[in-house]
């Protein structure tokens, strides 16, 4: 049984839950939650779920027309925090201590751009706003497999779905990262999230396809990321 102390648990599990905040802040620009304006229509789907296929167009149109900048930006950031996990998850499995913890500090900066990015998003789109700080709600459960630490914690990130929130649980991310790297002993083999991920397409709950199905969307919509 492979032992791992109690700062590499909080932060690998920290960094889990940063993981799954972001499969879901992904997903904002597709996602309708408000604008309808019928309460037959349940909120929170992506619009092409809606039965009012005209409304829901003209809501994406207008994100569009408006927030084509902010659009670009949200997925040039998801992209490279998704690079930023990749790099995490190979270093974990070669022990490499220093390449884990220099890719969670520029994840966490990236996650720090983005949350600037949706503050001045909501005051310049106001009540039209669409993209959230993002948030892992409860419901999602963190383990590590064949280690002494046999607990699960809850996923957790930023709950209240705030700036204040978001930063306060990337600082501790960047606090554990410090001692992570000082650590002398093996890292021990996992992986930073348990979604599915086959590698392709937009079926998956993994952040790459979340990223790629926010792309499909968008271009169905009429506005092309690539």
């Amino acid at each position: 049984m492979a032992e791992i102390s109690e700062n590499d648990f909080n932060v690998l599990w920290r960094i889990s839950s940063l993981y799954e905040a972001l499969t879901l802040s992904a997903l904002d620009p597709i996602v309708l939650h408000h604008g309808l304006e019928d309460e037959n229509e349940p909120e929170g789907m992506y619009y092409d779920c809606y039965e009012n296929e005209t409304k829901a167009l003209t809501i994406m149109r207008k994100r569009i027309s408006n927030a084509s900048n902010d659009l670009k930006r949200h997925q040039e950031i998801h992209k490279a925090c998704l690079n930023y996990f990749y790099t995490i998850d190979e270093s974990i499995n070669t022990s490499n201590r220093q390449i884990v913890s220099n890719a969670a500090n520029n994840l966490c900066e990236q996650v720090l751009e983005y949350l600037t990015l949706v503050q001045e998003h909501q005051i310049i789109q106001k009540g039209e706003s669409f993209l959230y700080y993002p948030s892992c709600p409860a419901g999602h459960y963190f383990y590590i497999p064949n280690s002494d630490m046999r607990i699960t914690h809850q996923l957790r990130f930023n709950p209240l779905r705030s700036m204040k929130g978001a930063e306060k649980d990337i600082r501790k991310i960047k606090d554990g990262i410090q001692d992570f790297s000082l650590n002398t002993k093996r890292v021990h083999p996992m992986k930073i999230s348990s979604q599915s991920d086959s590698g392709e397409g937009i079926i998956d709950t993994s952040l790459r396809a979340r990223i790629e199905l926010n792309q499909e969307l968008l271009k169905r919509a009429g506005f092309s990321l690539e």
